[in-house]
This record gives C-alpha cells, structure tokens and sequence, in this order.
C-alpha cells in the first residue's frame, strides 16, 4: 500500500513539473564556442533544485521513467528557442534503451517531439544511457532505425560505466558520437587512449565528461579530443544561464 501511495505522490509531482530541465554546455575547444547542451533533471523543492542522484532512483523504481522522460522533453522543447544562437546547437537528453522498446514512448516521440522543434536551429538528440541493458534486440534496433529515418540523432551517454552492445550500437544503427564516462576521463591514460584508437576505428566523435580542470582540458586536446563538457567550463544551469562560448 505504502508503495501504490508513494507512486501516485511521485506521479503528480511530475504532472506539476516538479522535475525540471537544466542545461549544462558541451563545447568545442577548437572554436571555442558552444557545440550543444545536454538536458539534465533537477528537482524543485523549497526554493532549492536536487539532484537526480537523490530521486531518480526512486523514479526508476516506481517504474515512472515513461512519464518523467516525457515530461523533461516536452519542458525542453517549450524552453530551447529561447537560446539566441547563430550556429545550429546540439540538444540531447538521456533515455534508457528499454523506453524505447515501450510503444508508448515512441507515439510519444512522434506526436510531441518529432517535428516539434526548429531543425535548422537545433540537432535534437537521443543519449543512449549504459544504466540498463537492451531486453529486446532485434525490437530495440527496430525502434531506433525507424526514428533516424524520422531524423532523431543517437550518442552512446557515460561510455564505458556500466551496459553497452557494441555490435548492436556500432555495426547495427552506425552511431557516430560517444561520451566517455567521467571515470575514464579522469582515470588511466592507457584506458583512454584505448577509447580514443577504438573511436579512430569506427571514425565515431568523442565528447569527454567531467572536465574539471585546465590541465584536463590540454590533455585532452592534445590527445585529439576537442568536444568537452563539464564544471570547468559549464555547471547545469537554467536554459538562461547556458554560455554561448568559453
């Protein structure tokens, strides 16, 4: 009973938009300008925003990643074209591979999002996260092809953490971008430079997380990664707050 209670409090909470959109910059070091943003959950509570460390696990287990994941999109769809830009931004938020073996999600994306923002302002993407694995392969792959063809955009999220099918997201759907997992970023060069042969290998871009200093940053340059994203350039804010160049 105490669950059923707690799954509808929570399920309101997101009807309100409790759970908001912010927005943390990814920035190409070679221009020095903005490449894009990835759409982060904060939640509203007493005039403070909570990180997602701190509900999402309660979301995953109330099985309401449906209804958050729709309510973060169409908050985001509502808030981008406010973002005064001369150069067409990336803007991606993360979704775990099995909503997209939920048929409700995708008449969700077709409906709502699909066509429902400014492609020639914004390249709206999918981050596929590695929290969960894919349950359905040859449905899963179905599903993502289908939404190229509708003209969505697919990265691999926290490359290197937890789940990942290589033949499925590499060989299968062609997938051209990666974001390496902080602990990575931060951990073993030999680890790294693994990433970086593996991304030369299948000519897919790296975008590196959880940039926090400059010395990283040069690193990684040099390493030939341009794309970064993290608290030395850009801490999740609200869309008004995003900087358009470092």
């Amino acid at each position: 009973m105490y669950k059923l209670i707690l799954k509808q409090f929570v399920k309101r909470q997101i009807k309100r938009d409790i759970y908001v959109p912010f927005y943390q910059g990814v920035y190409n070091l070679e221009d020095r300008k903005l490449k894009g943003i990835e759409v982060l959950a904060r939640k509203k509570s007493k005039g403070r925003y909570i990180s997602p460390y701190y509900f999402l696990p309660i979301i995953e287990n109330m099985v309401l990643m449906n209804e958050f994941t729709q309510s973060i999109f169409l908050q985001t769809l509502a808030q981008i074209h406010t973002i005064d830009t001369s150069n067409k931004l990336d803007v991606s938020i993360n979704v775990p591979p099995p909503l997209i073996e939920e048929q409700n999600f995708i008449n969700f994306l077709r409906k709502n999002v699909i066509g429902g923002y400014n492609q020639s302002k914004f390249n709206l993407i999918i981050e596929l996260t590695e929290s969960a694995p894919i349950t359905n392969k040859s449905s899963f792959i179905k599903m993502i092809k289908e939404l190229q063809n509708d003209g969505l955009t697919f990265r691999i999220d926290d490359f290197g953490k937890d789940y990942c099918d290589f033949n499925t997201y590499f060989s299968e759907l062609k997938i051209k971008e990666i974001k390496i997992d902080k602990s990575i970023v931060n951990g073993s060069q030999n680890t790294l430079q693994a990433v970086i042969n593996f991304s030369d290998t299948l000519s897919v871009d790296l975008i590196a997380e959880g940039v926090e200093t400059r010395e990283k940053s040069k690193e990684l340059l040099m390493l030939g990664i341009k794309y970064h994203q993290g608290f030395l350039y850009s801490k999740p804010s609200v869309i008004e707050k995003v900087a358009l160049s470092i």
